[in-house]
């Protein structure tokens, strides 16, 4: 049975934890940049502002900074 109190199971759990934050932050960043350009339709005046996207901005960066800072 493994210890999972150990220094070193905690060490290896947090390289892990790091390495996989790393790669969700680099998907999220890359969804983020295909999808820009319908933010950008509503600063362009393109499409017309609807209530439902308050939500839509404040999630999506929401969850960018706490990627980032994480």
């Amino acid at each position: 049975m493994k210890d999972w109190n150990t220094i070193s199971e905690i060490l290896r759990d947090y390289q892990v934890l790091i390495k996989m934050v790393h790669a969700l932050c680099g998907i999220y960043v890359w969804e983020l940049l295909t999808s820009i350009d319908f933010e950008l339709d509503f600063i362009r005046g393109k499409r017309k502002f609807k209530w439902p996207f308050l939500f839509y901005v404040v999630n999506r960066y929401s969850l960018l900074l706490w990627l980032l800072f994480q």
